[in-house]
């Protein structure tokens, strides 16, 4: 509920005007109209006493053009430094107060202004409401953020002998205050204040099947000669609602600073993230290897600090699944985010999208648009998550774009309906909405990173290079290309980590009306060629109307030179603008760009990148790019899983080109004979639920075939049931016995127990009984066994 200060400010409105021209201003606050005044600007100003701060004084200045970087070099050489960009061609400027103006004007500047409220304040200060959440009785709290020239340590004496401060920021130039709004006079008059705005809302909770959808099985698989990308050497930290565990799930591989426990939300999306399934083997989470930081979601350490915990714990990834506002407004969370990531890309932050799926937050198209809750998840550079059932289909609640100023959110989505995941203690529960989406997508994001440090002498990746993969990999869903309900699919863990694996990226750099120029070879029998540039663009303004800073234009020259742009959607506030596919066009709202072609034919194909509007230096950036061949490839199951007769399971493929429908079949005996499963089954689809056969065979596989395209299961996996009975028999000084009933057509059995990290094999009999040697009766011990088959099959383990 807004609360409207009727007396909080007194201040005169600036000209609007509804039309964008060339050099009007795009603000937050309005579009501002903008003329060439630069020599009556001159004439009559001088700055005065208190618009000076260390001998610097701040003015809006714009060019008749984006200056080049030769023109900004000669800029700052003269003293004067570019500070924040405001859309079109224009800068907060510092300037030296004894500054000779002219010698801008020389530049190429056209106009000056003072900072006024249209520039210093947010929307909702500007128009005089401050949220409930941010008001304390009779004061409000407010995030102030300072010049980019400015350090803390030059005004926290100033600020404090004037303010009470609530919140010191780890980023240098933000600060929180409890003030009467009557005293945000002093503070919007100083010279080092850049913007003000309330404080975000407070955090609430984003409320088997999941891994082989996102594909995160294929690239840690269960089958020795397969990949086994984990997460292992990798630190990722997640915030949530309290102390999580005790759970086995988590064994060796966690540190956490909770103090409280306030619920098993956390316990829900750290399971999801990394954990094992030590307990309950088909609950397992995605970054199986990595190591987890953990805290309270208060104050968002994990973000805030995230350099330190970098510095302390070489944390890179972190995950979390609250909301923190509405409407996807990019506010000084959002820009000390992005250049939290644009400073440290080795960095990367996911969130969920959010629960607000059918709600308005005030984007202009109603119910059901632009209601991304957050603040943070507005990012340019952070992963926002979208929800899906563990069939594609979107859920309802999940949130959905724009962001406020038109940007693609969400980014990606994932499976978070009803995903399985840990409790306390030691326990199970059913996550769900866009919390569990997030860890999802946050685990599958480790596993990549994991991949190129095994790909490249362990080196760090750039996270930008990571999320390009992801975004350009991802399946399609929805409407063809991006759009506001699923951004740009759903992950894709396998098409991604072939990116990783094969090379198929390319960095660079450009400048403004720099064009970058790169050839690749598609091969014959493709079915589609997707390319996108994605670059690391500098935090945006709060006070501008658009986030994007440095504009990239991608283009694609095919082989008959035929050029193709970019696919673009229409942010316009209404439904059918917000629900329309994309089209071939110019985007100057995000800093990813795809051209995707279908059927290409081989040859050489020009990928040129061009540096449209680059006003804040030279901008590197990644082109990835996969060609997907025509063809079937089963995913799930792979080989080297366990499944129970009478279980009913997924069975998934990949498939690019094929028209006709699918067979799908299984066999007992590696592939030399074959059942059918189902026929005719729709050529659209990706996935089929399968009642696994009474049989007991370690030679299982499944085969998927679509007219001249098949593809069946890399290797063996196992069918055979789960034991039944685990029990302890006894426990002796020196040992521990434990027996089970014993399985149909088993050869034997495996016996496991709690290691360091995981379940660990302790050795093999034929009989239904084990003893275990030299154990300490007095510790708490963790069991398990699986059943064993002909030709080296090996089933499912029973829960410990």
């Amino acid at each position: 509920m807004l609360k409207r200060y009727t007396a909080f400010l007194v201040l005169a409105l600036s000209t609007l005007s509804v039309f964008a021209g060339r050099y009007d201003l795009l603000l937050r606050n309005g579009t501002v109209e903008s003329s060439a005044n630069a020599q009556e600007f001159i004439q009559d100003f001088s700055p005065a006493p208190a618009e000076l701060f260390l001998g610097n004084y701040y003015l809006v200045v714009q060019f008749d053009a984006i200056p080049s970087q030769e023109v900004r070099d000669e800029i700052g050489k003269m003293g004067v430094q570019l500070l924040d960009y405001l859309p079109n061609n224009a800068y907060i400027a510092a300037i030296p107060e004894a500054f000779d103006l002219q010698r801008l004007v020389g530049k190429g500047a056209r106009m000056f202004m003072r900072l006024n409220h249209q520039i210093k304040l947010s929307p909702a200060l500007y128009n005089m409401e401050v949220p409930s959440w941010a008001q304390k009785g009779n004061e409000i709290e407010v995030v102030i953020r300072l010049q980019g020239n400015v350090a803390k340590d030059q005004v926290i004496d100033w600020i404090a002998s004037r303010y009470n401060i609530i919140n010191e920021y780890e980023h240098p130039t933000l600060t929180t205050i409890r003030t009467h709004p009557m005293r945000l006079l002093a503070l919007y008059a100083a010279p080092f204040v850049q913007y003000i705005e309330p404080i975000s809302m407070p955090s609430t909770p984003d409320d088997k099947p999941g891994r082989s959808l996102h594909r995160s099985n294929v690239i840690n698989s269960d089958y020795g000669a397969g990949r086994h990308y984990s997460g292992d050497g990798v630190t990722i930290g997640l915030a949530d609602d309290g102390i999580i565990g005790p759970h086995v799930d988590y064994t060796g591989r966690l540190t956490q600073f909770a103090t409280s426990n306030s619920g098993s939300h956390g316990d829900m999306t750290s399971g999801i993230m990394f954990g094992a399934g030590n307990r309950d083997p088909l609950i397992r989470g995605h970054a199986t290897g990595a190591y987890m930081y953990y805290w309270s979601i208060t104050g968002y350490v994990h973000i805030v600090n995230a350099m330190t915990h970098y510095t302390n714990y070489n944390m890179t990834l972190t995950s979390t699944s609250y909301s923190q506002g509405q409407g996807g407004q990019y506010t000084s969370d959002t820009q000390f985010i992005d250049q939290q990531i644009h400073d440290n890309p080795q960095m990367i932050h996911v969130f969920s999208a959010g629960n607000a799926g059918t709600s308005n937050h005030g984007y202009g198209a109603g119910p059901g648009w632009g209601n991304i809750t957050g603040g943070y998840k507005a990012g340019k550079h952070v992963i926002t998550c979208g929800n899906l059932r563990n069939n594609d289909q979107l859920e309802n609640s999940s949130s959905r774009g724009p962001a406020a100023d038109g940007r693609i959110k969400p980014d990606i989505c994932a499976n978070g309906y009803q995903q399985l995941s840990t409790n306390a203690p030691n326990t199970n529960q059913v996550g769900g909405g866009t919390s569990a989406a997030s860890p999802s997508v946050a685990g599958t994001t480790t596993q990549l990173f994991h991949a190129y440090k095994s790909l490249n002498s362990g080196q760090e990746p750039e996270s930008y290079l990571i999320k390009a993969c992801m975004l350009n990999t991802a399946e399609d869903l929805g409407n063809p290309g991006p759009d506001f309900q699923f951004g740009w699919g759903r992950v894709n863990a396998l098409r991604a980590v072939r990116i990783l694996e094969t090379n198929q990226y390319i960095k660079d750099s450009v400048n403004q009306s720099q064009t970058s120029s790169h050839n690749i070879t598609v091969p014959a029998n493709a079915a589609e060629l997707r390319v996108m540039c994605y670059w690391l663009d500098p935090q945006g303004s709060p006070s501008a109307a658009k986030a994007l800073v440095n504009d990239l234009t991608l283009t694609v020259t095919a082989p008959n030179n035929t050029v193709y742009n970019c696919w673009k959607l229409d942010p316009t506030p209404t439904v059918a603008a917000l629900s329309s596919p994309a089209v071939r066009g110019i985007d100057d709202l995000n800093t990813m760009e795809q051209v995707t072609l279908d059927n290409p034919v081989a040859g050489t194909y020009s990928i040129k990148v061009l540096g449209q509007a680059v006003p804040m230096g030279t901008q590197a950036f990644y082109i990835v790019y996969e060609y997907r061949l025509k063809g079937v490839e089963v995913t799930y199951p792979l080989g080297g899983e366990g499944f129970d007769p009478g279980d009913t399971e997924f069975i998934r493929w990949d498939a690019a080109g094929v028209t006709s429908n699918y067979t799908i079949e299984y066999s007992t005996n590696g592939g030399t004979s074959w059942t059918q499963i189902a026929s005719n089954v729709n050529s659209n689809l990706r996935q089929y639920t399968w009642n696994v056969p009474n049989v007991v065979t370690g030679q299982a596989r499944v085969r998927v075939t679509s007219g001249a395209y098949s593809d069946m299961s890399d290797a063996d996996f196992t069918i055979v049931n789960v034991p039944t009975g685990l029990n302890v028999t006894y426990v002796c000084p020196d040992s521990i016995g434990l027996s089970w009933n014993a399985v149909s057509g088993a050869t034997g059995y495996e016996v496991s127990m709690l290691g360091t990290k995981y379940m660990d094999a302790v050795g093999t009999t034929t009989a239904t009984s084990f003893a275990i040697m030299g154990q300490n009766p007095n510790l708490t011990h963790w069991f398990s066994v699986k059943a064993l088959t002909p030709n080296s099959g090996a089933g499912e383990r029973a829960i410990a």
